[in-house]
């Protein structure tokens, strides 16, 4: 990228705490714009590069229900899904360099949070990624269109 090129991005987002729900279930979304001039691609130069994606969030907080708000470990749980999707038609964003340009991407997660304190967050993940074009890594090469991933977070906050 020379520094003459520029890039843009445009992110919109929304949170909606569902009404009657006594503040149990939250939804998000958000939608993401890009572009840059003079991207490099591999050895290839692109002209100009664009790419967009969208995501939806659910999140189940027990705390908030009055049912669940009494089992000790779910009073402090939360459980998530979120579903994403990406165009990078380009390649510009995730690198992929392919003869018919960038790839398409989908991610579907599965969270279960539990805060022990008030500073503190465990999380448990489950994450399947799906693309239209062979980009993930299995058994040492490049030719696999999907993968999972497992993850244990630990937050603190301070």
């Amino acid at each position: 990228m020379d520094e003459g090129d520029w890039r843009g991005l445009v992110d919109i987002n929304a949170t909606v705490i569902v009404p009657g729900t006594n503040k149990s279930i939250v939804v998000s979304g958000n939608y993401d714009y890009g572009w840059e001039d003079g991207v490099l691609v591999g050895a290839n130069r692109v002209g100009g590069a664009q790419w967009y994606g969208f995501a939806g969030y659910v999140k189940y907080i027990f705390a908030n229900c009055p049912v669940m708000s009494k089992t000790p470990l779910l009073s402090k749980s939360h459980l998530g899904f979120r579903g994403e999707w990406f165009d990078d038609a380009d390649g510009a964003r995730t690198g992929v360099d392919l003869d018919t340009g960038g790839a398409n991407f989908m991610g579907l997660t599965t969270t279960f949070g539990y805060r022990p304190w008030d500073t503190v967050l465990v999380r448990v993940e489950h994450r399947y990624d799906k693309a239209d074009e062979n980009v993930f890594e299995e058994r040492g090469t490049v030719d696999a269109n999907h993968q999972n991933t497992f993850a244990v977070d630990v937050i603190v906050s301070y």
